[in-house]
């Protein structure tokens, strides 16, 4: 008699077209699985089993009985691939009946069970402690007292080998002939008897594609109802708080700037669909509860995925999972098919006339031998993105899934003439820095975007909700986040700060300033994701950096000469040095003839741009010093 480590696995996914290709790596660190890579497989019934990304790693537990769960890859590696993962036994006691296994579900089975390479434990008589790899007609075996270690499995040809990490060395377990038929990849816990204790618990970690090829193919997902933001009776009704940022003459129905929440509200919809959940939302209800929650659609127009997954949250009780993944702010069909094969349909935004809109992503197609992605369009009547003014091409993804993820966020939004970066409290940096033209996305779950919605009645307007630069950050570290703002241009500029607890409580902070190109503005952010806790900002100057932004206002033409820019470096000069010696009531005076020497040169020699950025400088300084 053979050992089996567990039955095989079904993966239900559904091929039709070959489509992007990637990599699959991942090291289970960011406290939620990432439903672009994974989909959990759900244990038979009667068998309980949990799985979940924590403690920086896959951890999966199983209840008594015959049965597995784990995980599978979302898209199938075709071909040759090399793929291998590290395990380790956390509740393992001896001859349990269980294997942990690295698996290749869709190549069938054998007398060891579903194919893939098993750590194994099993009564002595049948082999103990053991890896084994399951082929299609053989499983060949290696005595083991590993509690931890790697797995791998390499196809080449028609030739499947399993591999186990020995000290430093990788040691074959055998191999033999597979089928070469595309295959999802699966990380397992299993039971091999009805008589198998519960509670037994293993963990992987760093899943690694050393070589292969990734290929995701799925049937398009039925979207009903296919909604339009022009449809009564919303279509007529006002979008957000539109007139406090229209432009004069902008009409502010939802009909010409609902493309977004629209989109959300078939997305919403769908999820309630799939997961038998009653609740249905409307362009109205978004509308209406966004206008009284959230500071970036009042602000903007803006609609914010985590608001979005708040608004569910509270509508259903908790009982609806819409959960917001993030944003890419490029093409990438390779993240796109994954959602699509993992059941989300998610949010794209697409090019229209010179600015964007925003079409729900529903599935593949191929048009005239071209791959492309099926579309509900809320406003044109499309199907697909190779229709319209689209050409085969979007801008960016908005990504949902029914996969929980944390609540707690940060977002902060720029109104121009500004760029803007920032560093989190592990020294990681998300943003653009123009003086360069260097692009960072370091901070983990982070983006940095430009977000604007043309008006859908009539594009050749021109006529856009604000442009606004949004830098978001998911599941945001606690701590000290440092923002360098840069000057792109002459004016004005508004910063708001949105900040999310864990509970996805929402506050709130908006600051404004003036800037000139070349000006830097520094400001520290206060974030906690603990219940209760709210976004503080503070805009940090110093002697130098004030010094700094005179130099730039004499470059930029804004203090008309030399004269003055000397009289005021003395004056910071002089305050510097009061500070070093204790007398800081004497620097704030000095500081206050700062100020009066800026005014009293307002209109005559200092631009009104030039007035505002300095003198704002000096009230920032004025406070740090407790003055």
């Amino acid at each position: 008699m053979r050992p089996k480590a567990f039955p095989r696995t079904l993966v239900l996914v559904a091929l039709l077209v070959q489509a992007g290709l990637a990599q699959i790596n991942d090291n289970f660190n960011d406290s939620f699985l990432d439903p672009r890579l994974w989909t959990v497989l759900v244990s038979p019934p009667g068998q309980a089993g949990t799985v979940s990304e924590i403690n920086q790693r896959l951890e999966i537990t199983l209840g008594p009985g015959l049965g597995s769960t784990g995980i599978a890859s979302v898209c199938q590696f075709t071909g040759d691939f090399d793929v291998q993962v590290d395990y380790i036994l956390l509740n393992w006691p001896a001859t349990n009946l269980h294997s942990v296994r690295l698996g290749a579900p869709d190549l069938g089975v054998g007398p060891g069970g579903g194919i893939g390479l098993n750590r194994s434990s099993f009564p002595n008589g049948l082999s103990g402690e053991f890896y084994l790899l399951a082929l299609p007609n053989a499983d060949p075996q290696m005595a083991t007292t590993q509690l931890s270690g790697k797995l791998r499995l390499v196809r080449t040809g028609a030739t499947l080998s399993g591999f186990a990490m020995v000290g430093t060395t990788w040691v074959p377990i055998g191999s033999g002939p597979v089928s070469t038929a595309a295959t999802h990849i699966s990380l397992d816990l299993g039971a091999g008897s009805s008589t198998a204790q519960g509670g037994v618990s293993s963990a992987f970690d760093n899943f690694q594609t050393n070589a292969g090829t990734v290929s995701c193919a799925c049937s398009p997902l039925i979207v009903e109802p296919a909604l339009k933001q022009f449809f009564p009776p919303w279509g007529s009704h006002t979008y957000d708080d539109a007139a406090t940022w229209a432009t004069t003459g902008q009409k502010t129905t939802i009909a010409r700037w609902g493309c977004h929440l629209t989109s959300a509200v078939m997305l919403i919809n769908y999820q309630a669909s799939q997961q038998g959940n009653s609740f249905r939302s409307d362009p109205d209800d978004l509308n209406t509860w966004l206008e009284a929650h959230s500071a970036p659609y009042k602000s903007s127009g803006s609609v914010w995925g985590p608001d979005v997954q708040l608004y569910v949250k509270q509508k259903t009780n908790g009982s609806l999972g819409v959960f917001y993944q993030g944003l890419i702010d490029k093409q990438d069909d390779f993240v796109l098919d994954s959602y699509l094969c993992a059941n989300n349909p998610v949010i794209l935004q697409v090019p229209v006339a010179g600015s964007t809109h925003f079409v729900l992503a529903t599935g593949q197609t191929i048009v005239n031998g071209r791959s492309t992605f099926k579309i509900n369009d809320p406003n044109y009547n499309v199907a697909d993105l190779s229709q319209g003014s689209y050409n085969f091409r979007y801008l960016g993804i908005r990504e949902y899934s029914a996969s929980r993820t944390p609540p707690h966020a940060l977002l902060i939004s720029g109104h121009s003439p500004i760029e803007f970066v920032a560093t989190d409290p592990a020294g990681n940096e998300t943003g653009f820095d123009p003086t360069t033209g260097t692009h960072f996305s370091q901070i983990p779950s982070s983006s940095y975007a430009t977000d604007s919605i043309l008006d859908d009645i009539d594009p050749l307007s021109g006529d856009t909700t604000p442009v606004v630069k949004n830098l978001e950050v998911l599941a945001p570290l606690s701590g000290t986040f440092n923002l360098k703002v840069f000057g792109t241009g002459i004016g004005d500029f508004t910063l708001d700060f949105v900040a999310h607890d864990i509970n996805g409580n929402e506050s709130v902070q908006s600051l404004t300033g003036s800037t000139i190109p070349g000006a830097i503005a520094t400001f520290a952010i206060a974030y906690s994701s603990a219940v209760g806790s709210t976004v503080s900002v503070t805009h940090i100057v110093t002697f130098n950096t004030l010094a700094a932004d005179v130099g730039v206002a004499r470059a930029a033409g804004l203090i008309h000469n030399n004269g003055i820019v000397n009289s005021l470096l003395q004056k910071l000069q002089a305050a510097s040095v009061a500070v070093t010696g204790g007398e800081v009531n004497t620097a704030a005076d000095i500081l206050g003839a700062f100020v009066n020497e800026v005014f009293a040169q307002a209109g005559k020699h200092i631009d009104a741009t030039a007035v505002n950025l300095l003198t704002s400088d000096v009230a920032a300084l004025l406070s740090s010093l407790g003055a």
